[in-house]
């Protein structure tokens, strides 16, 4: 996160890497607890969004122009949280609707979404928001698969061809024969290489012309 947010600190955006609540049972390894996880960092992301908007003169934000950006299980938060509503996401999650946020329908709105090797829960949550999106990921990751055909999320190649079908601005970027984060062989437990570093380099000017392109044109 410090690479990109000082690439795109030097394009002029301000930018936030936030803390969200985290499970302790293991949700990579249980879908389910990855869906109610995933409902509680999305509550935080959005209110790390309410936060800067109330605030945005003090931090000299456009509040119209709030990205939100994720590599990972942040870009599964940021997918979320831009394209389902509280409701649909905690039934999803099959979580009562006493909990926070829970009964909440509307969507929660933003002005585009960068999704770097994350994944959606439910294609159909697209339509619900027109928000532009750029998915980026390596053709051999294993831990958020570009398809639903080897995962229970949607990934990146699946979220494209849906939002080309439904005319929502998208840009795909494939980095053939990498794995997640842009490695050639991904592990958690060692630091990525100066090449990673530049794939991922190379992935945030993706994002940026695509940006530029649709929100500052």
């Amino acid at each position: 996160m410090r690479l990109w947010s000082k690439s795109f600190a030097q394009r002029g955006y301000v930018c936030v890497a936030i803390n969200y609540r985290l499970s302790k049972h293991n949700p990579l390894f249980h879908f389910d607890e990855l869906l109610k996880s995933s409902y509680f960092a999305v509550q935080d992301a959005k209110r790390a969004v309410l936060y800067f908007k109330e605030h945005a003169r003090e931090y000299h934000i456009n509040s119209d122009k709030i990205i939100l950006a994720g590599n990972s299980a942040g870009g599964i938060i940021a997918l979320q949280a831009a394209y389902s509503s509280n409701a649909d996401l905690a039934k999803l999650a099959k979580l009562p609707d006493t909990v926070e946020g829970a009964k909440t329908r509307e969507i929660f709105k933003v002005a585009g979404v960068i999704n770097f090797w994350g994944g959606i829960f439910d294609l159909d949550w697209l339509k619900t928001a027109h928000v532009p999106i750029i998915n980026v990921l390596g053709s051999k990751d294993s831990v958020v698969p570009p398809t639903h055909k080897d995962a229970p999320l949607y990934g990146g190649i699946d979220i494209h061809a849906k939002a080309d079908a439904m005319h929502i601005p998208n840009r795909l970027k494939i980095f053939e024969g990498y794995s997640h984060e842009l490695r050639k062989h991904f592990n958690p437990l060692f630091p990525a290489s100066g090449g990673t570093h530049k794939r991922q380099l190379e992935a945030g000017q993706f994002a940026a012309d695509f940006l530029y392109e649709q929100l500052f044109k």
